[in-house]
């Protein structure tokens, strides 16, 4: 999975995968992620707010954007 991040998002970064993890561009910090659970790989990902966007794969992309919809459903958003 590639994700972007906001720049000021790379101190959660490098603490949780160290200095070299990501690829500094000029749009943020371009990651690569590997996962085995999904769902623990959303959580994550929720947790960074509007600091994180899933670009690619596509799929993945469709899947957890219905995921945030749904949650912003519960809160009549």
């Amino acid at each position: 999975m590639e994700v972007l991040f906001d720049k000021l998002m790379r101190f959660r970064l490098i603490e949780e995968y160290g200095p070299d993890c990501y690829e500094e561009r000029p749009d943020g910090l371009l990651f690569l992620l590997d996962y085995t659970n999904k769902e623990y790989t959303y959580s994550w990902l929720l947790g960074f707010g509007d600091m994180a966007e899933i670009l690619s794969p596509p799929d993945t992309r469709e899947e957890f954007k219905a995921c945030v919809r749904r949650l912003a459903e519960k809160y009549d958003i």
